[in-house]
């Protein structure tokens, strides 16, 4: 009847074994603080090793300007341009003299598209 928030007595530790157990102990080919600590001790298990999978590569996708808005406009002439590294809407426009917004309208994208290495693009020339 001891107080509820009193905490458990603690467990009494393992004693050292006496001389005569320890004697017996090793004439069987062991000792007792050995056989205590293989008792004592859980099997250590290896550690699973952390499988990753490859990531898929991307699919290049021919980027189709759509029938309405390309038709609508089209300009008299257009090139077409390969995505390669490094390549985004703006430093495209900047290649060739025109601006984001006739190359997503042209192509049927947004500014927020994202360019595949291969994507294949239509870039409106100025008329001269």
């Amino acid at each position: 009847e001891g107080d509820p928030g009193a905490l458990p007595a603690p467990a009494a530790l393992p004693t050292a074994p006496d001389a005569t157990t320890a004697a017996a102990a090793t004439s069987a080919g062991t000792t007792a603080a050995a056989a205590t600590a293989a008792a004592a001790t859980p099997p250590v298990s290896q550690p699973r090793p952390i499988v990753v999978a490859d990531p898929k590569p991307a699919t290049p996708v021919e980027l189709k300007p759509r029938e309405s808005e390309a038709a609508a406009a089209a300009p008299a002439r257009t090139v077409q341009h390969t995505v390669v590294e490094g390549d985004s809407l703006y430093a495209i426009a900047l290649e060739y003299d025109t601006t984001v917004d006739a190359i997503t309208t042209l192509n049927g994208i947004t500014s927020d598209t994202i360019l595949h290495l291969g994507d294949t693009l239509l870039i409106p020339q100025p008329d001269e």
